[in-house]
């Protein structure tokens, strides 16, 4: 899915692999089911965080008026 390796990070926040590779998909099962409840709300929890950070609202508006001042823009 577009953007989802902008969020999920391999091992981290979940696991990615590439499409129709049925055998990296039963390995990532199989470790997300080893991971255990509270490892993978902690990965959840970690997920969520990074799309707070780097997709809110509010992290977007920052970022495009970063973006904007550094070209010289203004407001108005």
């Amino acid at each position: 899915v577009s953007g989802t390796e902008d969020f999920v990070i391999d091992g981290r926040t979940g696991w990615l692999f590439e499409p129709g590779n049925v055998d990296a998909f039963s390995a990532s099962l199989a470790q997300a089911a080893a991971a255990g409840i509270d490892e993978l709300r902690r990965r959840g929890r970690e997920a969520r965080a990074l799309v707070d950070e780097r997709a809110s609202i509010k992290s977007v508006v920052d970022q495009l008026e970063l973006t904007y001042s550094r070209m010289g823009g203004r407001r108005g």
